[in-house]
């Protein structure tokens, strides 16, 4: 289910997709935060892979195409180059099983947002309710912390 069968793969993959891109341990545990309250780190079945948010990381359409949009020419470089990934011509609906191209998306994204990603969970809850799950999501900042306690793998 979306493009990993175990937590740990998820938790390589982010690893990887922040050694290209950037970002240190934060940018790794938010990454994976956002998994685990998106998705319960991939064990949430997806009922609409083809709307709404789509993929591990839960990434909806409008943030794609904001995202091919802005994205920064050196990133998109990035992504083909280390990861095979043209962003001029990846489908929203390929994030549905692909894990990869859903944590470098992810991670794109938030290269664009001008904050920096704290450090601390609880601030973490609060730049995915503020940046991600945006303030017409139904998430709260308590629901992300206590998520992330339960699905955080243990490898991290």
């Amino acid at each position: 289910m979306y493009g990993i069968e175990h937590s740990n793969e998820a938790v390589l993959m982010t690893k990887k997709v922040v050694s290209i891109f950037g970002g240190g341990h934060k940018t790794v545990m938010m990454i994976l935060g956002i998994c685990c309250v998106e998705t319960d780190m991939g064990t949430y079945p997806d009922k609409h892979p083809e709307k709404w948010g789509v993929g591990l990381t839960q990434f909806d359409e409008i943030a794609f195409e904001d995202l091919q949009k802005r994205a920064r020419g050196r990133h998109r470089k990035m992504l083909k180059r280390f990861f095979g990934y043209d962003l001029n011509t990846v489908k929203f609906t390929d994030l549905a099983d692909d894990a990869m191209l859903a944590l470098c998306l992810t991670r794109m994204k938030l290269l664009l947002i001008p904050e920096p990603i704290p450090t601390t969970l609880e601030a973490q809850a609060r730049y995915w309710k503020e940046y991600w799950n945006t303030k017409a999501g139904k998430g709260r900042v308590e629901h992300y912390m206590s998520d992330v306690a339960r699905f955080m793998p243990k490898v991290v």
